[in-house]
Formats: C-alpha cells, sequence, structure tokens
C-alpha cells in the first residue's frame, strides 16, 4: 500500500508538471500570436528617418558645439555618445556630415568678422573636423585626400587597360620600338599595385614614367598618340605638363 501510495503521488507530479508545460505553451502561443497580429498591425512610418536625423544634428550642434570655446575631448565624448543612439552607420553618417558642414560654415563666418590676428578658431575647429572625418573614415567612408576611392581605382585601372591596348595597337604597326612598347607596357601596369603610396607619390611616379619616355625618340610619337589617356587621370596641370614637355 506504501509503495502505491507513492506512486500515485508521483504519477499526480508528473500530470501536474505535465498540465503546467501544456498551460505554458499555450500561453507562449497565445502571446507569440498577439506579437505576430500586433506586427502586422504595426503602420509604416509617416516621416522620413534622415528627417528625424537632421532634427537630431541641427539641436546637438546648436546646443553642444562653439566653435568660439571648442573642447576637443568634451565635444568628441558628446558626439560619440550621440553617434550610440542613432540607429545605423548610415544616420550616423549623415549626423557627422551635418556637423562637418555646420562647423565649416560656422569658421568662415567667424573669419570675417573676427579682428584676431592670433584667433584659435580654425586651428581648434580642425581638430574636430579631424575626428569627424575619422568617424567617416570609421563607417567605410573615405576622406583623406591622398587616399584612393574604390571607384578611383576602378576608373584609374580602366584608363590604364585602355592605355596598354593602344599600346598593343601601335605595337603591331611598328617592330622597330617593339622592346621600348613592352617596357613602357610593364611600368603602366606596375602602377596598379602602388596605389596605397597615395594619390600624389603615384601621379610622380605616373609622369615620371611619362617624363623618362618622352625623352626617347624612338616613342615620343608613340606617347603623343595616347596621351589623351593619360589626361583623363589628371586634372589640367598634368595638360599643360604634356605640352610644355613635347616643346622641349
Amino acid at each position: 500500500m506504501w509503495k502505491a501510495g507513492v506512486c500515485r503521488f508521483i504519477d499526480l507530479q508528473i500530470e501536474k508538471s505535465i498540465t503546467d508545460e501544456v498551460e505554458i505553451n499555450f500561453k507562449a502561443a497565445l502571446k507569440y500570436n498577439i506579437m505576430e497580429e500586433q506586427y502586422t498591425s504595426i503602420p509604416l512610418p509617416n516621416f522620413k528617418f534622415s528627417e528625424v536625423v537632421a532634427r537630431k544634428a541641427k539641436a546637438f550642434f546648436d546646443s553642444e558645439i562653439d566653435i568660439t570655446y571648442i573642447q576637443i575631448e568634451g565635444d568628441t565624448n558628446s558626439i560619440y555618445n550621440h553617434l550610440l543612439v542613432l540607429n545605423n552607420d548610415q544616420d550616423r553618417i549623415q549626423f557627422v556630415g551635418y556637423l562637418i558642414n555646420e562647423v565649416i560654415e560656422s569658421v568662415i563666418k567667424h573669419k570675417v568678422s573676427c579682428k584676431n590676428l592670433d584667433c584659435p578658431v580654425e586651428l581648434d575647429s580642425q581638430e574636430l573636423l579631424y575626428f569627424l572625418y575619422g568617424k567617416l573614415d570609421e563607417y567605410g567612408i573615405q576622406t583623406n585626400p591622398e587616399s584612393f576611392t574604390t571607384d578611383e581605382i576602378r576608373n584609374n585601372n580602366n584608363i590604364l587597360n585602355q592605355i596598354n591596348y593602344k599600346l598593343d595597337e601601335l605595337k603591331a604597326g611598328d617592330n622597330v620600338i617593339y622592346d621600348e612598347i613592352e617596357s613602357l607596357k610593364i611600368e603602366i601596369e606596375s602602377l596598379k599595385g602602388l596605389y596605397p603610396l597615395g594619390k600624389e607619390k603615384w601621379g610622380q611616379l605616373f609622369k615620371g614614367i611619362m617624363i623618362e619616355n618622352l625623352s626617347n625618340k624612338g616613342i615620343d610619337k608613340i606617347l603623343a598618340a595616347i596621351s589623351p589617356y593619360f589626361i583623363n587621370l589628371f586634372n589640367e596641370s598634368f595638360k599643360l605638363l604634356l605640352e610644355n614637355v613635347h616643346k622641349m
């Protein structure tokens, strides 16, 4: 009888446990269905998130940033904390971009009216801008003027390929300078691996190749034929350089 009583007690506990589990699962399922129903009924926003970010950025700049009294550590910490509460990097980029524009415009306005020859505002603002541009770099926006962007590298490589294709065409019609053209092609192709040097040094190397080969009377006419491709890689100052070299 004692054993039977114990067994009955265990059976009741198991039965209660099963009942409780079923009730919990039922409540969970009910809660899930309610949440699912609420989710399907949530309306889409009737405003643009970018408008909210713009208001936040304006309010922050107006209340927190004084370009005549920039406190780098305090200002950067405050910016960092405000960036944390934004939803995503796209919003953060917008926020930082707004601040950059406001800082630059405020400094320009200040310089117009400031009579202090040793005014620290511009230098102090550069410290703040350095931090802001650094945040953009963190979010994948390359802002260092010395760095090539992905699009710039792609465009440059496309032009370098066009140059080498043109050289192949010219080489086929003039066997006398075959070796010179092959050497030039190798030099041009090597430029594709030198983008980490930065725009200035990369440009200097490219112009060095141009000037060195223009002094070769056997290949100067070839370079004259492909010079339009070179100009696409640089600004008008390089166009003037080419014109001056041709006059040498």
